[in-house]
């Protein structure tokens, strides 16, 4: 899987990133937004400013360990979706990503994120899924990814769509 994957994107990245288009590094590779335009951001050795030249290797940026950015986080997943139908299945992943899986990279902390959300939505089987709701129904199919549409922002960390619609987040990813 590519290694410059941004931190949780949101999902106009999330379709980029699944139908392979290459992403340029950039500031946002280290924050997203959730729910409340709350900003969560990711120290990095080195500053924020590494992440502004074009030739970064986010496998090289290491994240830093000031501060208590990794609680913040969670609390502030915990506060924002806490009571959303899917954050008993999603959240004890998450934090367990957060705990064993934030001490080395950028890059790698990136990658097993994304790799979750893959895993949870179970991406191949979905697409095919999708592709056949296309040729068979396809006006249904985009009246269902407006319906859930709806129901997101498109502009806050796929995180938002996960624990909201659950598996139900591909109809919004997937392009008919």
């Amino acid at each position: 899987m590519n290694s410059q994957i941004p931190f949780a994107p949101d999902l106009s990245m999330t379709r980029k990133i699944l139908a392979g288009v290459r992403v340029s590094p950039g500031k946002g590779f280290a924050r997203t937004i959730i729910e409340g335009d709350r900003i969560l951001s990711i120290p990095v050795v080195g500053g924020s400013g590494i992440l502004k030249r074009s030739d970064i290797n986010l496998d090289k940026i290491m994240i830093s360990d000031h501060g208590r950015w990794r609680q913040e986080h969670l609390g502030a997943i915990n506060a924002a979706y806490g009571k959303t139908p899917y954050f008993p299945y999603i959240f004890p992943e998450l934090e367990k990503i957060y705990r064993e899986k934030s001490n080395g990279s950028l890059g790698e902390f990136n990658r097993e994120l994304f790799e979750f959300v893959y895993r949870f939505l179970d991406v191949d089987s979905i697409r095919k899924a999708i592709d056949e709701m296309n040729l068979i129904n396809p006006q249904r199919l985009r009246q269902l990814k407006g319906e859930l549409e709806t129901k997101v922002n498109l502009n806050y960390s796929i995180f938002d769509s996960l624990f909201r619609l659950g598996k139900n987040t591909a109809f919004v990813i997937f392009d008919d």
